[in-house]
């Protein structure tokens, strides 16, 4: 046995990710590193260096590296593999159609959700074919606790109580007004859709009768 090697056995049964070392390897590399056998969980036998080993850059014998090649090859061709992409694009590339209303605005995808896999685990499938992916809050972006699956008149609604407007010297969505002043999106909305002006459609109390209480 080499002399430069104090414990050729201090390896052995040693288990580094899928490799399970198996023996002293005689053999020394270009800058004097050792060697060890190795069989992966794959079945193959491969001398692996020692500082690889341990410094964890060697945790197979290169299966896992394949794996995920061939399993990132599928997750293309999944069905909402597209859905997601897209939105990936219209957040990060300038030259999407529509970067102007996402990625201009500020709107992100979260870091987790950079990867398809993780995407899809946590938005699962849609409950229908109408269901599009949306935002809860249109002024934010991409994350885990602001994205739906929704219908088109889901959506739909959801902008209408999102927009913004502007009265006593401040901006709020028309959901935030009716948390502030007690109102009822729908009666905030269809008083500036008859032309009343921000201000009184805000203060103006509720025609008698009708309950001061906002809805849920």
């Amino acid at each position: 046995m080499p002399a430069y090697i104090e414990n050729p056995t201090k390896l052995i049964g040693k288990v580094f990710g899928r490799l399970t070392v198996i023996a002293f390897d005689s053999r020394r590399g270009k800058a004097g590193h050792f060697y060890w056998l190795c069989v992966c969980v794959c079945g193959t036998v491969k001398a692996i260096s020692q500082s690889g080993l341990t410094s964890g850059r060697s945790t197979s014998c290169e299966c896992y590296h394949y794996e995920r090649i061939t399993r990132r090859r599928s997750m293309r061709g999944h069905p909402l593999h597209k859905r997601w992409l897209g939105m990936i694009q219209r957040c990060t590339y300038p030259g999407d159609s529509s970067y102007k209303n996402y990625g201009a605005r500020g709107i992100t995808v979260c870091k987790r959700w950079r990867k398809f896999e993780n995407w899809l685990a946590d938005m699962g499938l849609p409950p229908s074919p109408l269901h599009t992916l949306e935002r809860k809050d249109n002024n934010k972006g991409y994350t885990p606790s602001n994205t739906v699956w929704a219908t088109v008149q889901e959506q739909n609604s959801n902008r209408r109580v999102s927009r913004r407007i502007k009265a006593f010297g401040k901006t709020q969505t028309i959901r935030a007004w009716s948390r502030e002043k007690g109102l009822a999106p729908s009666t905030i909305r269809y008083r500036l859709e008859i032309g009343m002006v921000a201000e009184k459609a805000l203060v103006t109390p509720p025609y008698p009768g009708k309950s001061t209480r906002r809805k849920p």
